[in-house]
């Protein structure tokens, strides 16, 4: 005859319990083909019991898994909402710099614009100068070759 274990349902391990269940069922089934009278409603509270503990057991199991996984949601949530700041302080970065970049490409942009038309300017002044000095030079040599060239006597070039 099959001898429940002490502490049936409650003291024993899950696989345990499984164990007894599946022995019940055995002996159950062999009594019911060797008799085919037994008493069922004995068989069938121990059966229960040990379904029911395993399905109390089972539904604690999955309440502590709940819980575990809110308090692992909520914590998801307060990384992401710091996260989510900083991403918002970079972007508003980003667009910091990016704004001043521009800015200050603006403005080199038009200083070295200003650099170019006085450098034009200048080179200009300086062609006119030249051109002047040049049409200068042109008329001075038309007067140096109106004057009359004298040749000196040979007495008067040497030197004493």
């Amino acid at each position: 005859m099959y001898q429940i274990p002490e502490g049936y349902p409650n003291d024993l391990t899950n696989q345990e319990i499984i164990e007894v269940i599946i022995e019940l069922q055995s002996v159950q089934a062999n009594r019911f083909n060797k008799q085919k009278t037994f008493n069922q409603s004995a068989w069938d509270n121990l059966l229960r019991l040990g379904f029911d503990e395993l399905s109390v057991r089972l539904q604690s199991d999955l309440v502590t898994e709940i819980t575990d996984l809110r308090l692992q949601i909520e914590e998801l949530k307060i990384n992401n909402k710091k996260a989510s700041k900083w991403s918002t302080g970079l972007a508003f970065g980003t667009i910091f710099l990016a704004i001043s970049t521009a800015i200050i490409g603006y403005k080199t942009l038009s200083y070295s614009e200003v650099d170019q038309i006085s450098d034009e300017e200048w080179k200009n002044e300086q062609l006119n100068a030249l051109i002047e000095n040049n049409i200068q030079l042109k008329e001075m040599n038309k007067k140096l070759d109106e004057i009359p060239f004298f040749v000196l006597p040979d007495s008067l070039n040497k030197n004493p």
